[in-house]
């Protein structure tokens, strides 16, 4: 397993001064994690603790508080900011970092991947498109030559075969 801190930083929670302080406090525990980057509480223990649903924890997380984090693209060495909305999301990013295969691609580096996989799909079609039409020329070339004529019988025997 690679190392996580290598791949992200600055990681923030912004929770709004409008809570009560037992919201504010439900809200920290909603986003509290160890330093291994895995969140410590679970929603549905939390949200029974307090006595409050699932909808209203949910509509909590996403109108009073906000988690960022900068993720350490592997091409360009930029870091890009997230926004997880919530703990799947942020569980998401985790784990993908954690994998010492996973390649992070900041929106910059993404687009130029797909615009050169997109040229490389538009120039194997060319390619293909070009031996079809060399292989229709050397079909009329043969007609027009009468090629048939000189085979020998084994190749006439499958030519009559095929």
């Amino acid at each position: 397993m690679e190392n996580i801190l290598n791949k992200i930083a600055n990681i923030q929670l912004q929770i709004s001064n409008e809570l009560s302080p037992e919201q504010t406090e439900l809200l920290e525990k909603y986003w509290e994690f160890d330093e291994d980057f895995k969140l410590i509480n679970q929603p549905s223990k939390l949200r029974i603790a307090v006595g409050i649903s699932q909808k209203d924890l949910n509509d909590l997380v996403l109108e009073y508080s906000t988690m960022s984090f900068y993720l350490l693209c592997s091409d360009c060495n930029s870091m890009e900011i997230q926004h997880p909305k919530s703990q799947t999301q942020f569980r998401l990013y985790t784990s993908k970092i954690r994998k010492s295969s996973y390649r992070f691609k900041c929106s910059h580096c993404h687009t130029l991947f797909q615009e050169k996989h997109e040229q490389e799909k538009l120039h194997q079609e060319e390619l293909r498109k070009e031996r079809l039409k060399e292989k229709i020329r050397d079909s009329n070339t043969a007609i027009d030559k009468k090629v048939w004529l000189n085979l020998s019988g084994f190749e006439n025997g499958v030519l009559k075969h095929a």
